[in-house]
């Protein structure tokens, strides 16, 4: 953790901080860095700040990417910004900063991530050939829930009308009509069209979730018998 009233103070300590570690297991010929800054509006500063003073000291051998599968150390940084007492320094800036390997950082931490996720992610996958699901015993698939989402592609359309504020937006386009407690149903005298809908998911929060009549899924691969069932699609 750096802390520092002047931010640019901040970077100056702080990619000294950084390199000395870094450079202990960094092949500054060989290797890649990708630098990651949260929040983003900082990430020119601090970039140019890095690879200033890296390359003053390394003669411009500094290589960055952005490729997963090219680089080889991620250096992760993240700034906080706190209101201070200090009317001449009313901004505190508290950095905080890490570095892992690749492996570390895009293999080990997303599989973390992931095993978190999981209890709480409802799936009741496919079968790519026949749409059938997966645990079903022949064309017999009343046991799974006909609701079940069909793909993880279902979760990332349905947190986007989690949002009341699009929600209002869209109501509103309907001649003039104001979001209630029947919010899910605000598109429910449209129609969809969900390109590339194979196995189905976004097909699924079209038809369920924003209950409109109609959705027409295309996809040259097979859609879930469950989604294809539904009414209007």
């Amino acid at each position: 953790v750096n802390e520092n009233s002047n931010l640019q103070s901040a970077l100056t300590s702080l990619t000294r901080e950084i390199w000395t570690e870094l450079k202990k297991s960094f092949d500054i010929d060989n290797d890649f860095l990708r630098i990651d800054v949260q929040p983003k509006s900082f990430n020119s500063e601090v970039c140019s700040a890095f690879t200033g003073f890296v390359n003053e000291l390394e003669r411009n051998r500094l290589k960055l990417a952005c490729s997963a599968s090219k680089v080889s150390h991620v250096v992760n940084i993240v700034i906080q910004s706190t209101p201070s007492s200090d009317t001449q320094s009313p901004t505190l800036q508290k950095v905080y900063w890490g570095i892992s390997d690749t492996k570390e950082h895009f293999e080990d931490l997303n599989q973390r991530l992931n095993d978190n996720a999981t209890s709480e992610v409802i799936l009741e996958s496919t079968c790519p050939k026949t749409g059938i699901d997966s645990r079903s015993d022949g064309e017999n698939y009343a046991s799974v829930q006909w609701d079940a989402p069909v793909s993880r592609a279902y979760y990332k359309l349905a947190q986007v009308f989690e949002d009341d504020n699009l929600l209002q937006m869209i109501a509103s386009l309907h001649k003039g009509e104001t979001l209630d407690s029947s919010k899910k149903s605000v598109l429910s005298q449209g129609a969809g069209l969900d390109i590339g809908a194979s196995p189905g998911g976004w097909t699924q929060v079209l038809h369920n979730t924003l209950c409109m009549p109609t959705v027409v899924a295309m996809d040259p691969g097979v859609l879930a018998q469950r989604v294809m069932t539904l009414q209007g699609v």
